[in-house]
């Protein structure tokens, strides 16, 4: 988006390609793997392989029959926030050209994070200056449905954006029993499984609950599976409690390592 490619945003991209190597014998992963890696990793144009790299994407997205244009749309936009944020840096232009993408895709306007990230880019461009405490709020929300393969970026992310939070969209930690209280659990576990979870979440008077109502009180988000909890197998559930939340529904997102932190910190 800035016309620029970066060392860190070359690592990020080589981390990516490793990550998905497994995937590397499946088109459309094959196409991409084989250009990223024997292209933007060895040739000095970077920015020129990258414009090819779009090009590819958008023919898959153009002749694929199947391919969902929301989905799409919603993936696309993971990527452009990863792509942002891959090398720790935010620019200025950087923002005001995924605002401006933003602009050019209302159709994705009931859709999470598509609304709470317009709503952050219009306040901070409001005024015609971006700070740095705007830019760290970026960062922290990014945070949320991005997950980088450099840890040690990600921690020095996560250190400079603590205290910055976004109510209805981060996961809190539970702060009151849950005796009484619905609780539904979604995605895949890092520990055991849902069955087992499911006990222990009995076993302190919680209510299990295998669907999201306007009675629920907590939906677990297991910490495995997609590197984004938000575009996971589960992000339906995680969509439909922002959407009620948004009505006025008092129900919270809790990660599943807060949760157990929880247990370890009652004794449960």
């Amino acid at each position: 988006m800035d016309q620029k490619v970066t060392k860190g945003e070359i690592n990020e991209l080589n981390k990516w390609c490793v990550h998905n190597q497994g995937l590397g014998h499946m088109n459309p992963f094959k196409d991409f793997l084989h250009t990223i890696q024997h292209r933007i990793l060895t040739e000095s144009d970077k920015l020129d392989t990258l414009e090819d790299i779009y090009w590819l994407s958008q023919q898959y997205q153009e002749n694929n029959i199947y391919y969902n244009a929301v989905t799409s749309d919603m993936q696309t936009l993971q990527g452009i926030c990863h792509g942002i944020i891959s090398d720790g840096v935010i620019e200025d232009l950087e923002v005001i050209e995924l605002y401006g993408w933003i602009e050019k895709n209302k159709h994705l306007s009931e859709i999470y994070p598509y609304a709470e990230l317009y709503k952050l880019l219009s306040d901070i461009l409001d005024d015609g200056v971006i700070d740095d405490e705007e830019i760290k709020s970026i960062k922290s929300f990014f945070q949320e449905f991005v997950e980088l393969n450099d840890k040690k970026l990600m921690s020095t992310i996560k250190e400079d954006t603590t205290g910055i939070s976004f109510s209805k969209i981060n996961p809190i930690e539970i702060k009151e029993p849950i005796h009484g209280k619905w609780v539904c659990i979604t995605g895949e576990l890092n520990k055991g499984t849902k069955e087992t979870l499911y006990s222990r979440v009995e076993r302190n008077g919680g209510v299990r609950k295998n669907n999201v109502s306007n009675k629920l009180n907590y939906l677990i988000i297991g910490g495995a599976g997609s590197p984004a909890w938000t575009f996971a197998s589960y992000g339906r559930k995680v969509e439909d409690v922002i959407s009620r939340q948004k009505k006025g529904h008092d129900i919270k997102i809790i990660k599943e390592n807060d949760f157990y932190e929880y247990l370890e910190r009652t004794g449960s």
